[in-house]
Order: structure tokens, then sequence, then C-alpha cells
């Protein structure tokens, strides 16, 4: 679950079950969010689809099909050596928004403190 700040929000606020959609923008070699609301954007956009589960105050709690991922065998302990280092997931994502996991990778270097 991802949870979304509220204040960037396009739109009245976020509620329980209300789907959304994230735009994505590129931003180096990842993507990031640069908009969060209940409209479905642009074609020319790349955007993920997600669901309302829970809101407080100004943070809604989202599920986006992407929460969990089956490790493949071997891989396991690989990333338990790499404890500390920066986790990247790779996601796909369809013209609709729907999500999947392709895969994980440990970054080289650990995150800056």
């Amino acid at each position: 679950m991802v949870l979304v700040h509220a204040p960037n929000w396009a739109g009245k606020g976020p509620q329980s079950d209300d789907t959304i959609h994230l735009t994505l923008s590129k931003s180096g070699q990842v993507w990031v969010v640069s908009r969060a609301g209940k409209h479905r954007p642009g074609h020319e956009e790349l955007f993920i689809r997600g669901r309302v589960v829970d809101v407080w105050q100004q943070e809604a709690t989202v599920e986006y099909g992407i929460e969990s991922y089956f490790v493949p065998e071997g891989l396991g302990r690989e990333l338990e050596k790499r404890r500390g280092h920066r986790l990247v997931a790779e996601v796909a994502v369809d013209g609709a928004g729907r999500s999947a996991i392709r895969g994980l990778r440990v970054s080289p270097e650990p995150p800056a403190p």
C-alpha cells in the first residue's frame, strides 16, 4: 500500500473505495508521481490506477496490485545480503493503468543517509 498526501490531490479529496490515478513523469531513470486524482489522465500520459482503502486526515492508503512479489528461488538470499541498499521494483503498466511487478533489483550503492 502507498500513502498519497491529499493536498497534492486534484479536485475533492479521496474517499474509501475511490479509484484513483497517479500520473507519472520521468525523472532521470525512474518514474515519479506528478499528479493524483479521480479522473483518468489524457491518452499521452503514463499513469497507474489504484483503489483507496483508507483515508485519515490528509492521507489516503491506496492499493495498486503491486503490494507483494514472490522472489524467484535463489534471489532471496542475495536481497538479504544487500540489506540497507535501495531496492528498486520494475513495474509494467498498461494503457488502462493496471500494473504488475516484473522484477526487483538492488542498487549497487546503499542510499545516502
